[in-house]
């Protein structure tokens, strides 16, 4: 059977008017804000020429599929305009062990 959630009705009531009021943000745009304060894609270059990723938000869109374990079929089903194809060239020129230790 499923728990009895622990947070006291008044805390939901705040914890549901605080989720009304944030903006509803796409997460790879969220991490285009995030990469323009770090600069962290600067790490994921080409392997062969050392160049950066022309397309940013393809770029996120293959870490992120990394990140939550979607794998790149699902992703480009749940990204219109991305294809599986596009997503699994740029992870495997642009991804590597290294370039996420970096």
């Amino acid at each position: 059977t499923p728990l009895d959630a622990a947070v006291p009705d008044t805390a939901q009531a705040l914890i549901d008017q605080t989720a009304m009021v944030l903006p509803h943000v796409k997460i790879t745009e969220l991490l285009l804000e995030v990469d323009e304060w770090t600069g962290f894609t600067r790490h994921f270059t080409h392997l062969k020429s050392g160049d950066l990723a022309k397309d940013k938000n393809l770029l996120l869109t293959t870490i992120l599929a990394d990140a939550i374990n979607l794998g790149l079929t699902k992703m480009a089903e749940s990204c219109p305009g991305t294809t599986h194809a596009k997503l699994a060239w740029l992870q495997a020129w642009h991804t590597r062990d290294e370039t996420y230790s970096t």
